[in-house]
């Protein structure tokens, strides 16, 4: 792994609650290095500050609507130096509480990666992926590491990773998205979100269907949300997704979900 790569590895090791599922132990299976050395905003690439900003932008708006329902700020992940995207080889977003948001940026994904999510998708070329790719991780998957924050504040870390499963943190971190982008004219970002389950559904409900379950994902969690390659966390995020649609109260009513789990 390289330098980069290793970068953040605490907020990797978080992706999607890993340490608060797993503990330890699960670290050092890993064979990853904790630190918290990454490079500076300006340190970054040019299509890695792109980047940043997108991801500020959606979490900048998300905390506008809680201002709105008179929440609690996200102020933590408004710093574009807590938004941390240097890093290779791994496919992720997460959000575990430190104050910080790990999101892995298209550039900077493998070429095997790259073909991957463009399986995933149902596209033809890596750079018909990439748009999809952006929207999905840069736009929606951002917004949503903003609702887990306000779960972290309103109950802690340590007792949202104890008394929460890492299966119900993000089913209401998701809802609370779907209702965000339905309140704040981001239906086509929701358009999109769906365009691209489609076809990662169609191929992986025969697989993992009928297993769609808070059990099955703690019982099979470093299969399913392998860094390198999480097509079945990604399979897990649609179906999420899907039962957001159905299931989303609203934003103030998701909002109280995320307050108290």
């Amino acid at each position: 792994m390289t330098d980069r790569a290793s970068r953040a590895v605490l907020g990797l090791l978080g992706l999607f609650g890993l340490l608060g599922l797993f503990g330890l132990s699960a670290v050092a299976g890993c064979g990853l290095v904790v630190t918290n050395e990454r490079p500076t905003y300006e340190e970054l690439s040019g299509a890695e500050q792109t980047a940043v900003k997108t991801i500020l932008g959606e979490l900048r708006a998300f905390d506008t609507k809680l201002r709105a329902h008179g929440a609690p700020p996200i102020d933590a992940l408004l710093d574009q130096e807590h938004i941390d995207v240097a890093l290779r080889g791994l496919i992720m977003a997460s959000n575990i509480g430190a104050g910080e948001v790990h999101i892995s940026t298209f550039d900077n994904l493998t070429p095997d990666q790259r073909q991957l999510v463009t399986g995933w998708f149902g596209k033809t070329s890596p750079e018909q992926a990439r748009t999809t790719y952006e929207a999905f991780f840069y736009r929606f998957l951002a917004a949503s590491q903003g609702a887990k924050q306000v779960s972290y504040q309103a109950l802690t870390p340590a007792y949202v990773n104890v008394h929460e499963s890492v299966f119900n943190i993000e089913r209401h971190a998701i809802r609370a998205t779907v209702s965000f982008c339905r309140e704040t004219g981001r239906q086509g970002l929701l358009a999109q979100v769906g365009q691209a389950c489609q076809p990662l559904r169609q191929q992986y409900d025969p697989v993992w269907g009928s297993q769609f379950s808070k059990q099955h994902l703690k019982d099979n969690f470093h299969t399913l949300a392998d860094l390198e390659a999480p097509t079945g966390y990604m399979y897990y995020v649609c179906r999420w997704y899907a039962l957001a649609l159905q299931e989303s109260a609203g934003f103030s009513g998701d909002l109280t979900w995320l307050q108290t789990l």
